[in-house]
């Protein structure tokens, strides 16, 4: 049936109508008017023509005088001129203008070209604010390697410009049976605490490999003692790894032990500029995120601009993302309501062996509710803020890309930069 569909009989108006795809009649009751009528005939039928131009409107279609509800707008700007020429030639055709019906229909297809004539703004402030959200989020994340490259920076500064030169003699022997892994300004402190901490490093490494649960010890003796050929190949396997693992170990703890003073410089200021570089890079990635979105915010409200006909074409396309934004937002909101509201863990009645009873609290059960309650609100923060950051990136690569007409564009900056 070529029938409209209605919410409840709620009937939009002005754009929100054109964006829903909503008319208020149907061809199938122009072709009835148009059959019915004796001066205004040619009129009805110069109108059915016009509500019947969209490509989406197939011959069957027609035929049968059906057309779908959002088959009437047009998808393209050839179909919206084209609609309103024939819907201006129904305008001059009209005999009887007593009928109120047609000039009303008239009316509101008129309408219906204008606003596919027309750029309309569709950017959602829910998703400018979800964005906003992710920013406050990657910048919180962004603190910690920021803090930790200017505490590395300091490292870096003190290795290169506060050591002096010191006796940094110490023998593999001495450091065996140390698993101990500083990674902090400690082991930066001067060259003594360097080398012996770091051969300490090492030496820990070496040992787990060669006398550890999975080292090369206990795989040689599993293989040994193993009846059946997977599990030896199994532990041959795990062996061969530890050793590589162990010899990699030998060798840095041996050259860091062999080294003079000038080489233990050189090894302590290579390491603390690669891990403040480290943290370094991890920061930029943030503040590279946060930029990106700080600057797509303008161009997702730029971008989603379309001409109306271009908003008919992609209809569908847009209750998807709607619905996507309608069930993030929806979960995000049940978890962070539910947190807040979330009933507090009831107390339990403690008996005594006098019979008497106490209530005390549940701390434990209180401290693990509060748990849930704080991540369930990360969650939801963290499901608005991915959620807005995918529709609003979708939206402004897509809408740059089809609401724009950028070969005519760039000619336009080409001519004017000639005449210049």
């Amino acid at each position: 049936m070529g029938l409209f569909s209605k919410k409840k009989n709620e009937k939009p108006t002005g754009d929100k109508a054109c964006q829903e795809g909503y008319v208020s009649f149907t061809p199938e009751d122009i072709k009835a008017k148009e059959e019915a009528s004796k001066d205004n005939r040619e009129a009805y039928d110069l109108l059915w023509q016009a509500v019947t131009t969209s490509s989406h409107i197939t011959k069957k279609d027609k035929k049968g005088h059906e057309v779908p509800i959002d088959d009437v707008y047009p998808v393209s700007l050839e179909e919206t001129l084209e609609m309103e020429d024939l819907l201006n030639q129904a305008e001059a055709k009209i005999q009887d203008h007593n009928d109120t019906e047609l000039k009303d229909q008239i009316d509101e297809v008129r309408y219906i070209i204008d606003w596919s004539k027309k750029r309309h703004y569709n950017f959602s402030w829910m998703i400018i604010l979800g964005v906003i959200l992710g920013l406050f989020i990657l910048n919180y994340f962004r603190k910690e390697p920021r803090e930790k490259a200017k505490n590395w920076d300091k490292i870096y500064n003190q290795v290169d410009k506060s050591w002096t030169e010191q006796d940094t003699t110490i023998s593999w022997d001495e450091v065996e049976g140390k698993h101990i892994y500083y990674r902090d300004e400690k082991r930066f402190a001067n060259a003594n605490s360097f080398k012996a901490m770091t051969a300490e490093m090492h030496r820990g490494i070496y040992d787990v490999n060669i006398d550890g649960p999975f080292g090369v010890n206990k795989c040689q003796s599993i293989i040994d003692t193993a009846s059946k050929r997977s599990t030896r190949n199994y532990y041959k396997d795990l062996k061969k790894t530890a050793q590589k693992h162990a010899d990699e170990a030998l060798e840095k703890g041996q050259e860091i032990c062999n080294a003079d003073y000038d080489d233990v410089h050189k090894i302590a200021k290579k390491e603390a500029k690669k891990i403040r570089n480290g943290y370094r890079k991890e920061a930029r990635k943030y503040t590279i995120w946060i930029w990106i979105f700080i600057i797509m915010i303008p161009l997702y409200i730029y971008a989603d601009r379309p001409y109306g006909w271009m908003e008919t074409r992609h209809r569908l396309e847009a209750k998807i993302l709607g619905g996507i934004k309608k069930i993030a937002y929806s979960i995000a909101t049940g978890l962070f309501f539910g947190a807040l509201f979330m009933p507090d863990v009831p107390d339990y009645i403690v008996t005594y062996s006098d019979g008497h009873k106490e209530r005390e609290a549940d701390m434990a059960g209180q401290i693990m509710q509060w748990g849930v309650q704080a991540l369930m609100i990360l969650a939801a923060l963290f499901i608005a803020a991915i959620a807005s950051a995918f529709i609003m990136t979708y939206s402004t690569v897509v809408g740059l890309r089809r609401n724009y007409d950028w070969s005519s564009i760039r000619a336009d900056v080409k001519g004017k930069l000639g005449k210049k």
